[in-house]
């Protein structure tokens, strides 16, 4: 599970109500350098940029319109990940045909990163 990956391998996350008040504070958001919000919910996304933390705001959206206008209203970056998932996929197929992959290596490949999850 993602979850416990996270808990593993980082220290400095908070896994709450992203609309509570003291998830924030839990957060110490004001002090951050950088907020991710990994939810597509258009209400955490429009919290976090009203809240104008001078902190770097990555955001989550389910497309890319939604996404030009969280970038409109003054988000750092926003995944899109049926745009990033196509471009992975691009990249992949096109190594396979350039030979930098056969197909044995990209299926042991795909199994790495579906197990890794």
């Amino acid at each position: 599970m993602r979850y416990d990956e996270v808990c593993r391998e980082c220290s400095a996350y908070v896994f709450a109500d992203a609309m509570e008040p003291y998830t924030w504070q839990k957060a110490n958001a004001d002090d951050a350098s950088v907020i991710m919000s990994m939810t597509s919910a258009d209400l955490v996304s429009q919290r976090l940029l009203e809240a104008e933390y001078d902190a770097k705001l990555i955001l989550r959206a389910k497309d890319e319109a939604t996404a030009l206008d969280l970038l409109d209203a003054g988000a750092t970056y926003v995944a899109v990940p049926d745009l990033l998932a196509s471009e992975e996929l691009v990249q992949h197929v096109q190594r396979l045909i350039d030979g930098e992959f056969t197909a044995a290596e990209l299926r042991t490949a795909g199994l790495a990163e579906l197990n890794a999850e």
